[in-house]
């Protein structure tokens, strides 16, 4: 275990790295729902072996914690009283989560083609929904007119700063690993992790830098496309998430750097890494299963590497929830529904 500088140890959230987000939060407006500190579990595969760090286990469900817990806490020391997200689900879950126990009002846009548990689970914190085919777009909107903070990571840079923890809690819990592996869609996470990662390693806070591994899979493959030839093949993994991303060429310069490349993975590689993974008790989302596959793959080529993998989601049932929804396609539709006395700005 690495004994790294500036740690808050009494903390097992991602506030025991308080000290290394920019801005800093005070303690006072620091909102933590237990997540982080989550489990690295050793499978075996054959004759490979690798670590899966457990980001299913945060308290909603996916490494989308670390980032609202951050996000939303900065927006609690700038006293904002609403906030707006578009998400393919678990960021809007995260975010209503953290918004709620904040006391800020959360406008969440997501896909009418959201997973109906995810739904349920974003209901439960009361957030305003907005059911949209075009929720990107809506929520842009939303954000201009009304004058309150878009926290969507594509768009913006204080999406990285809870993310830096994963990195943090890898360096100080792993001696060494050689390769990580996690899945991208806006890439928010990807380039957190490796930014910090070569950040403690030029400042000789860890021995070794880890190569850094993108996956990515079926129609969304604009960052792996840029560090290796693919395959288009038709999988669900990340399909209601981003098809490009305005950090590409950022994260394929911090991918670069660390000696990672990209991996697109297939459906039934997909499938295959399903079942390995339900069979060591791991009920993770597609973006777990195809990060499995990548792992697989780069072990069976060079097996003697220690490898580390971010389970990003959790699949779980979530009791259906009867709570008011609203439906908007266009700017009008926006407006129509006076969201200013619903959010009460």
């Amino acid at each position: 275990m690495i004994i790294l500088p500036h740690l808050l140890e009494k903390k097992k959230n991602i506030w025991r790295y308080a000290d290394y987000f920019n801005p800093k939060i005070p303690e006072k407006f620091q909102i933590s729902l237990n997540e982080g500190w989550t489990a690295h579990q050793k499978i075996s595969i054959g004759d490979i072996s690798a670590v899966i760090k457990r980001e299913d286990q945060n308290p909603n469900g996916s490494h989308k914690d670390r980032n609202l817990a951050y996000h939303v806490s900065k927006a609690f020391m700038e006293a904002r009283k609403a906030l707006v997200i578009s998400s393919s689900g678990n960021a809007a879950i995260s975010a209503a989560a953290y918004a709620k126990e904040a006391g800020i009002k959360l406008v969440a846009a997501v896909s009418p083609d959201t997973p109906k548990y995810k739904l349920n689970r974003l209901k439960s914190f009361e957030p305003i929904i907005i059911l949209s085919k075009k929720a990107p777009r809506i929520a842009n909107f939303i954000s201009a007119r009304y004058k309150i903070e878009n926290l969507r990571p594509s768009l913006n840079d204080t999406a990285m700063e809870g993310y830096k923890s994963l990195a943090l809690e890898i360096s100080e819990r792993e001696e060494r690993v050689d390769a990580i592996f996690c899945y991208a869609t806006s890439g928010a996470t990807v380039q957190a992790l490796g930014g910090q990662m070569l950040e403690l390693f030029k400042k000789g806070l860890i021995s070794y830098l880890p190569e850094l591994h993108v996956v990515q899979s079926g129609k969304i493959y604009s960052i792996v496309g840029g560090l290796t030839q693919i395959n288009i093949g038709e999988t669900n993994a990340g399909y209601l998430g981003i098809k490009t991303t305005p950090r590409k060429e950022s994260i394929i310069k911090t991918v670069k750097e660390t000696g990672g490349t990209g991996w697109h993975i297939t459906g039934d590689a997909i499938e295959k890494a399903q079942k390995i993974l339900i069979g060591f008790g791991v009920n993770t989302s597609d973006e777990g299963w195809a990060v499995l596959a990548a792992m697989k793959q780069y072990l069976a080529k060079i097996p003697s590497k220690k490898v580390l993998g971010i389970m990003s989601g959790a699949v779980y049932i979530w009791e259906d929830i009867s709570a008011e929804t609203f439906s908007a396609d266009t700017p009008e539709d926006i407006i129509n529904l006076k969201l200013e006395q619903k959010i009460e700005i």
